[in-house]
């Protein structure tokens, strides 16, 4: 490995920062309750899902909305 190639850590944190602007919603650990990016942001205790973990889509748990269908903020 050469001083100019990223170390594995790089290589994670580059891969959660692109799937982080892909997140439509989190789940709760032990729970698997699901919720919207409007309700939870995650505060790194909740797994972020991209629309390719849900394929069947889902409502969230806390307002209700799909989280598939984008949300006027």
């Amino acid at each position: 490995m050469s001083q100019t190639d990223p170390t594995p850590g790089e290589i994670r944190g580059a891969a959660f920062q692109e799937a982080a602007g892909r997140i439509v919603a989190y789940r709760a650990p032990g729970s698997g309750s699901l919720y919207c990016v409007g309700c939870c942001h995650g505060n790194g205790l909740f797994a972020g899902l991209t629309s390719d973990d849900l394929p069947d889509g889902g409502l969230c748990d806390a307002c209700g909305v799909d989280v598939l269908i984008p949300q006027n903020t």
